[in-house]
């Protein structure tokens, strides 16, 4: 049985949002207004929330209210303060010009300094990403050992979950919708932590719904296997600080990315980066080219013409890229065409006018090299691509 168990609140925050398209962007440039809220309950507020540049702002009083903190704001240093009974955060503005809306911050947990936050100034309300209150409202709750998860999930006792969630209208006519779930939890020597930050896509307008319902199946099955991981991480080192071990802190984070290439493909970027003790963590990038128009997920050989020996013509372009490159390319391993069958021919994505081929850390250079991405203008390769890839 796990000792000690501390937890916090679990405030779960639903967060909703339907954009029109704006073009070359997920988010058009003036800020959507959008409903917030918590536990199922509407949060009503002056300003309401919004987001700006795929970021969500949340009426900092207003939300910390409803999450049971009471609220004062000290004049003469500027400082909001949030306490409870037993955590106080205080958040201190950096002078900025009259007029100006984006601020920034000092925050600090218990007298503890917890670095700078960024926020939206709006008719005297302070307006902060949603990150803030997973990265000091949630990390102070941390230290608040008499708090349950009010769910009654035994299993998940010690782990307080924040759920976020908007959908957007892409200019390739999808929609996505994108849930963040945030997880964190202190373990009982109370000096390391389980947290775990991840964003899933889900995707409609598919003109192949099969293919639609898998793909996002695909997505949710990585993030359901990161959950469960996450409970059961902080169960064993739960179990390991009882029996008298050492405790050490865990971390996993996934977000994804979108990139564009030409005639409808979409590639879907999912960088996910894992720690669990010793010099460093995983980092690792999985991507899902997809033709929109065939709903098809591709590989490689699929954007090249028949009979083309692809991996020899990559290999040799990539080698190119490694001559030409700075100092940092002299540790890139020499590219060959075996090495075009990593990752079942799935290691690459289309960017605007570019072939991107990447490999993780480790894979052609050292770790601290960091992922290794070969940038080929599909220009070069159009004799060979087929011509709905090339242009």
């Amino acid at each position: 049985m796990r000792q000690n168990k501390k937890f916090l609140f679990a405030a779960t925050l639903a967060l909703i949002l339907f954009l029109a398209a704006a073009p070359g962007a997920f988010a058009a440039e003036d800020p959507y207004p959008i409903p917030v809220f918590v536990n199922g309950v509407l949060l009503e507020c002056f300003e309401p929330a919004f987001v700006e540049d795929a970021a969500v702002y949340v009426p900092l009083r207003a939300l910390t209210e409803m999450m049971g903190y009471n609220v004062s704001y000290v004049t003469e240093t500027k400082t909001a303060v949030f306490a409870n009974s037993d955590t106080n955060i205080a958040f201190t503005l950096n002078a900025a010009a009259a007029g100006v809306e984006a601020v920034s911050g000092n925050v600090a947990v218990n007298g503890a300094d917890f670095g700078e936050a960024e926020a939206r100034l709006i008719n005297g309300n302070l307006l902060v990403p949603l990150s803030f209150v997973t990265d000091y409202i949630n990390r102070a709750a941390l230290f608040v050992p008499e708090y349950q998860t009010r769910n009654g999930d035994t299993s998940a006792i010690g782990v307080m979950k924040i759920f976020s969630a908007y959908s957007v209208k892409s200019n390739s006519g999808l929609l996505i919708h994108s849930l963040t779930y945030n997880y964190s939890g202190r373990l009982p020597d109370n000096e390391h932590e389980v947290t775990s930050r991840y964003t899933v896509p889900q995707l409609a307008g598919f003109g192949d719904k099969t293919f639609e319902t898998s793909l996002n199946k695909t997505f949710s099955d990585m993030f359901y296997a990161t959950e469960q991981n996450v409970l059961n991480t902080y169960k064993e080192i739960s179990e390991t600080i009882a029996a008298g071990g050492e405790g050490y802190s865990s971390a996993e984070d996934m977000a994804y990315a979108f990139q564009y290439g030409n005639n409808g493909v979409l590639s879907v970027l999912l960088n996910e980066y894992a720690y669990s003790g010793g010099a460093h963590g995983s980092d690792l990038l999985y991507a899902y080219v997809i033709d929109q128009a065939a709903s098809e997920r591709l590989n490689l050989e699929d954007i090249f013409k028949p009979g083309v020996n692809f991996r020899e013509i990559l290999a040799a372009e990539m080698n190119k890229i490694r001559a030409a490159g700075s100092a940092d390319w002299e540790t890139v391993n020499e590219i060959t065409a075996a090495d075009l069958d990593s990752y079942d021919g799935h290691n690459f994505y289309f960017s605007e006018g570019d072939l991107v081929i990447y490999y993780d850390p480790y894979a052609v250079a050292p770790y601290a090299r960091g992922r290794v991405e070969f940038k080929i203008p599909t220009e070069t390769l159009a004799a060979h691509l087929l011509e709905k890839y090339a242009g």
